[in-house]
């Protein structure tokens, strides 16, 4: 693992992915019959009922975002990654750190039981050496957002 990952994985990246793998397990656990985005809605709104998050400059309230998207949400990878846009602003980073900062949510993800669908959702799979399907879909936050 390189530098910048070993950092990520002790900083707000490795956090919320620990925090949201433990929950979904928790939550699936108690809860057979929900399907993942409905343990995402329940996470998110957990998450958030008790410190809203705020709005940004488009008016844009936060915490609706993180609720309407959690029903779509791209597995537990894209629900780590979108809480890390809303409250760390991952998507302000470059490139050519990118990759390196994520691979913790993927090693962590990768560690677990969990199907790829519940994992990775739509995206299907964790990030690959040439693969920037995850660092465009981290791009693309604020057009999610709009």
């Amino acid at each position: 693992m390189g530098f910048l990952s070993a950092f990520s994985n002790f900083g707000s990246i490795g956090s919320t992915s620990k925090w949201a793998i433990k929950m979904y397990e928790e939550m699936k656990s108690q809860n057979k019959n929900k399907k993942p985005n409905e343990i995402f809605l329940d996470m998110i709104q957990l998450r958030y009922s008790v410190s809203p998050l705020g709005s940004n400059e488009y008016g844009k309230d936060f915490t609706k975002h993180m609720i309407d998207y959690s029903k779509e949400m791209p597995g537990l990878a894209g629900l780590i990654i979108e809480i890390l846009n809303v409250e760390a602003e991952l998507y302000k980073n470059g490139p050519q750190y990118l990759k390196e900062m994520i691979k913790p949510i993927f090693d962590k993800l990768e560690n677990t039981d969990l199907t790829d669908k519940e994992k990775y959702g739509s995206l299907k799979k964790a990030p690959n050496e040439n693969d920037l399907m995850w660092t465009g879909h981290i791009y693309n936050f604020m057009e999610r957002l709009i």
